[in-house]
């Protein structure tokens, strides 16, 4: 972004042509079968930006399958509605349980929305229920202390940590992840990018979110008002670093939930995620001060991967910028070949900085001193030639949280409220439901104190993960017992319980019971009170307990042996076998 607020910012008025109520076409109204629907006469046009619409009751988990876990939320929002295209998405989606424990984020998401040729594609990978654990790679090893193998780091783990660290409310000198963990997340999320084309083709629904930029509490604020992932499938148009004190936590926590659902969570690269600008803005700076230059240049290698635009239900396009005089089609977007840096010039310059301009008859040169600004004639023609309805884009600071532009064509959408501390703007997020009913959810300005905010904000956090928690645990007793009942009756008769004869119970009740009294034990010498390796004992593998006996990663020259705890002799993990010096008794 430039450093001066664009025409569309705050005190910007709409044009009265645009201002009219659009006529609205009569309810019974059929529409004619050779045209397609468009947005002229369906809803008519308010004389501001943003339009007051009765509140609706919003469920973040009402999409299917794990979704279903989330309890209702109301939240309280000034909507915008539009239509795209008219004709519903429905889909069935299978329902999936699995194990909840308040450390790990297991939940589990619901069906991808990654499309290609209109056909749903499969998992990225398959996933894994609990937990995904990543590895570095390459020469990344050496930065790992004491690791004579790839060491795992846990991404349900990072991604508390990286929560706790936000609902703190304090923006610390360390981060909250180790340098290699850091170095690790970015790889891994590499990764999963160029497995993904360059250009997504997503379904609805989807909630599509503008610029970040380093504003960690208020993107933990987005998620505690809009869902957390992944009840909620998100776009993010770019721009989540620079600027903003903690970049580092809000691009960190956003890679860890691309690895963790990367069919139902997408980032788009922003004109920010490029090293030269970086540099600029202050991203750089707080790698180097923070953690150290490898760091950043992770980052970097993990922003050349980074998609550039997207198609949501072959009716919105998304990009950061805006348009470029030289994409003639959709294929152009395809055959950009990734890992790249963004060029001075070109269709990817131009989709990561554009601007549309109110004053621009065709195209012209853009104030911030790159790339173009576009005309209306530029986006009518761009959504006839493509067969699109509306052009969803970032980049700009506006008052209300979002913008629309020519007729409700192009909308820009901004997420990063009181920006910079210096504009009094409001964030906003938009929703595109599965019927493509576009609303919008606004973050105003914090006005309460902070760790006031983010310890009500945490408070909610865990009393939904609890009900989830509790509700995946209800689950799972339901479907382990139905595989209970599915074997009772898929075995033999000739293996199935005898059934009892009539009256066979009332004899076994009347028959008495012999108590005998106690005996008394002989005392034993403490040599006979040591126990003994019972033969019906399972040993475990000795390379098993040689894994579970790596030194431990962090950065400190703590030495666990200092604690004054006895080390763990093998035979205290055998089954049934209490550690030495343990008071327990052994199972017979």
């Amino acid at each position: 972004m430039g450093n001066t607020p664009s025409k569309g910012g705050r005190g910007h008025k709409t044009p009265s042509a645009e201002s009219q109520p659009a006529p609205a076409s009569p309810p019974g109204a059929a529409q004619p079968d050779d045209t397609r629907p468009t947005l002229e006469g369906r809803l008519p046009i308010a004389a501001s930006p943003m339009v007051s619409a009765p509140t609706t009751p919003y469920t973040p988990g009402s999409f299917a399958g794990g979704r279903d876990y989330f309890p209702l939320q109301v939240t309280s929002t000034r909507e915008s509605r539009i239509s795209l295209g008219g004709r519903k998405r429905g889909r069935k989606r299978e329902e999936r349980t699995s194990a909840a424990t308040p450390r790990s984020y297991c939940d589990l998401a619901g069906a991808p929305i990654l499309t290609a040729a209109g056909e749903r594609v499969g998992l990225v990978r398959e996933r894994v229920d609990l937990t995904e654990y990543i590895t570095a790679g390459g020469a990344e090893y050496a930065i790992i202390r004491h690791a004579e193998k790839p060491k795992q780091f846990s991404v349900d783990d990072m991604i508390f940590r990286l929560l706790d660290a936000g609902f703190s409310g304090r923006v610390t000198k360390s981060v909250c992840l180790r340098n290699s963990e850091i170095v690790a997340v970015c790889q891994a999320a590499r990764e999963v990018f160029l497995e993904q084309p360059t250009l997504l083709q997503l379904a609805a629904p989807v909630k599509i979110t503008g610029d970040i930029h380093g504003q960690y509490t208020d993107l933990l604020r987005l998620f505690d008002k809009c869902g957390y992932p992944p009840h909620c499938n998100y776009l993010f148009l770019g721009d989540y670093v620079d600027r903003g004190k903690q970049s580092l936590e809000t691009m960190l926590l956003l890679l860890c939930f691309k690895i963790k659902y990367p069919d139902n969570f997408f980032l788009l690269r922003g004109n920010h995620e490029c090293a030269s600008v970086t540099r600029v803005y202050g991203f750089y700076d707080e790698c180097k001060r923070r953690c150290n230059v490898k760091v950043w240049k992770a980052f970097v290698d993990t922003f050349n991967a980074l998609p550039v635009a997207a198609v949501v239900a072959n009716k919105i396009f998304c990009v950061h910028g805006g348009l470029s005089p030289d994409l003639a089609s959709m294929d152009q977007v395809r055959q950009l070949t990734r890992p790249c840096d963004v060029p001075d010039h070109g269709i990817l310059n131009d989709l990561l900085w554009s601007d549309p301009s109110d004053t621009a008859a065709d195209w012209e040169d853009n104030e911030r001193g790159v790339s173009y600004c576009f005309g209306r004639a530029v986006i009518t023609e761009f959504l006839r030639r493509q067969d699109f309805d509306l052009i969803c884009r970032a980049h700009m600071v506006v008052e209300d949280g979002y913008l629309f532009f020519n007729g409700r064509h192009l909308v820009t959408v901004f997420s990063a409220p009181n920006y910079c501390g210096e504009f009094d703007n409001s964030g906003a997020v938009m929703n595109v439901n599965e019927e493509l009913l576009c609303s919008f959810e606004i973050l105003k300005p914090l006005t309460e104190n902070l760790h006031t905010c983010m310890a009500r904000i945490e408070a909610s956090f865990w009393s939904r993960r609890q009900q989830v928690e509790a509700m995946l645990n209800e689950a799972l007793a339901a479907q382990a017992k139905k595989e209970l009942d599915e074997a009772q009756q898929q075995q033999p008769p000739d293996q199935q319980q005898p059934d009892q004869q009539p009256g066979e119970d009332q004899e076994n009740q009347q028959q008495p019971i012999a108590i005998q009294p106690p005996q008394k034990q002989p005392k034993k010498s403490p040599q006979q009170r040591l126990p003994s390796r019972s033969p019906k004992q399972r040993i475990v593998d000795q390379l098993d307990l040689s894994d579970d006996d790596d030194d431990d990663d962090d950065d400190d020259d703590d030495d666990d042996s200092s604690s004054g705890r006895l080390p763990v002799s093998p035979e205290s993990v055998l089954h049934g076998t209490p550690p030495r010096g343990s008071k327990l008794k052994m199972f017979p």
